[in-house]
């Protein structure tokens, strides 16, 4: 039996040689070197997603995009609402326009994209994302601006599976799963693996046992302590996911430590639980765009994007009079900016259909309204009425863009 130390020295030593047979067709510069291989090495050797690398930068050689006029969290906004709606032009524009001016933040965003966006809609997009964003030396020998224009173009044409997000936020703030966080908490790591492993509990609390074994804290908290995310790795694997999965999710997590990274795999091994699944086309609220600027960019994240939500709930009042009906706790402002985002941000276009999408996506959007401060019974209620309110939101929005604009002059 050859052990898995000799496989890979014969895998490095034999790589060069593998890796001119995949590019034979490329420019010179896609014949790449081994050096990038050492950290990656069972990804970077798949030779299914090398190719399909290849086949993508080939369709983006001659391609040249314009950045978009504006700050780079516009762009980034932009970026990732156009990849889930399947706006390809525009969201090449919005990632050059971030790329020129933090060439790292790119790929940490599009880490976070192709994870809580794409997720198991499309495995394959998923991990050549992963592995271009993990790789600076393929991104070197292959050309930064044609690899970064490939996987957006992937990212956009891709089928949509936004599950490890609502996974991830009903796993932080779902009152259902308080207990759970409660345990977790105080749990060992090998009492967390343990817990994640019984797939007899519901996929939410395994995501809690996954969240806290993984040792990764959401942004501004420190609540989860004495986790290991190769120990994490090592039992997706024993439950079934692959090696290159679970190798990919840890070089992702050490690039982006975002806890949706860690639960792609958990949702990916409940798919292939749950039988058949299929593909839809939802609707997307339309918009306009003004100076190449679609209007959905400014959300909360965007100083416009906050301003417009302020002027909405003066000026509107049934929205106001929702918000406060159902609010218990924090501002009103908070609650309709999440409610604006599933209005018009996190929509997308085509997406993966399978047993417990529905169910996972109702149980994430719970946990976001719970956290801006309103009550169980006014979800519904509040989305209805800022979808009512959307025009008008739109534009307020527009009229502060224009001013900005103006101000430039």
């Amino acid at each position: 039996m050859i052990r898995k130390s000799e496989a890979n020295e014969y895998i490095l030593e034999n790589a060069q040689h593998w890796l001119g047979l995949i590019f034979r067709r490329s420019r010179p510069f896609y014949t790449c070197s081994v050096r990038y291989l050492s950290h990656t090495l069972i990804v970077l050797f798949n030779k299914q997603i090398l190719e399909r690398i290849s086949d993508q930068l080939h369709r983006s050689d001659s391609i040249v995009d314009t950045p978009l006029q504006c700050d780079r969290w516009v762009a980034s906004s932009v970026l990732q609402k156009s990849i889930r709606r399947g706006e390809v032009e525009l969201a090449r524009r919005a990632a050059c326009t971030i790329h020129a001016f933090d060439r790292n933040a790119i790929w940490r965003r599009l880490i976070a994209i192709a994870c809580e966006d794409v997720g198991v809609g499309d495995i394959d997009a998923l991990l050549e994302t992963l592995l271009a964003a993990t790789s600076t030396d393929l991104r070197r020998q292959c050309g930064e601006a044609a690899m970064l224009r490939a996987v957006v173009l992937r990212l956009a044409e891709a089928v949509k599976d936004r599950s490890a997000d609502y996974l991830a936020c009903a796993a932080k703030d779902h009152s259902g799963l308080s207990e759970i966080r409660d345990f977790c908490r105080t749990a060992s790591l090998q009492e967390r693996l343990q817990f994640l492993g019984d797939t007899s509990r519901p996929l939410a609390q395994r995501a809690v046992a996954a969240w806290f074994a993984s040792g990764i804290n959401w942004r501004y908290d420190q609540q989860v302590r004495g986790g290991d995310v190769r120990a994490l790795a090592a039992s997706y694997r024993d439950l079934g996911a692959s090696e290159e999965f679970c190798q990919s999710m840890v070089l992702a997590a050490r690039k982006a430590p975002e806890p949706l990274v860690i639960l792609v795999p958990l949702v990916w091994l409940e798919l292939q639980r749950s039988g058949p699944a299929g593909t839809r086309s939802d609707p997307v609220p339309q918009t306009r765009a003004i100076a190449g600027v679609p209007l959905y960019a400014f959300d909360t994240h965007t100083r416009i994007g906050k301003r417009a939500i302020e002027r909405l709930i003066s000026e509107n009042k049934p929205l106001r009079d929702c918000l406060v009906r159902f609010l218990t706790k924090g501002s009103p402002r908070k609650a309709a900016e999440i409610a604006a985002f599933y209005a018009d941000g996190s929509p997308v276009s085509r997406r993966l259909d399978w047993a417990q999408s529905e169910s996972l996506e109702r149980l994430g959007i719970e946990a976001d309204f719970y956290a801006a401060g309103l009550r169980r019974d006014g979800t519904g209620p509040v989305r209805d009425a800022m979808n009512t309110a959307l025009d008008q939101l739109n534009e307020i929005r527009a009229e502060l863009w224009t001013a900005a604009l103006a101000a430039r002059v």
